[in-house]
């Protein structure tokens, strides 16, 4: 095939090393990720991405609240547990 340049130019050639190059970009990309989370990982477009973060919250390490008397009755049942383990 000749283009405009009057150059001969490799159609499949060329998609070849695209190819080549696109995988060796994943490659790379999964040698930084660690294993765990390029397993999770999928391609989204932008607006897929907007929806998930309205539609999902973002899962975090965050403390569970318990109030104080729920904490108390916790406490109480593990003592009762304890001495009741000693008495055997």
């Amino acid at each position: 095939m000749i283009n405009e340049n009057g150059k001969k130019s490799n159609k499949k050639r060329k998609e070849k090393i695209n190819q080549e190059l696109r995988e060796r970009q994943t490659r790379a990309a999964e040698r930084v990720v660690p294993p765990k989370l390029s397993s999770e990982i999928h391609p989204l477009s932008n607006s897929e991405l907007s929806v998930r973060r309205k539609k999902q919250p973002l899962r975090s390490n965050r403390i569970k609240t318990v109030s104080f008397s729920d904490l108390l009755q916790k406490l109480y049942q593990e003592e009762i547990f304890r001495s009741e383990i000693l008495q055997l």
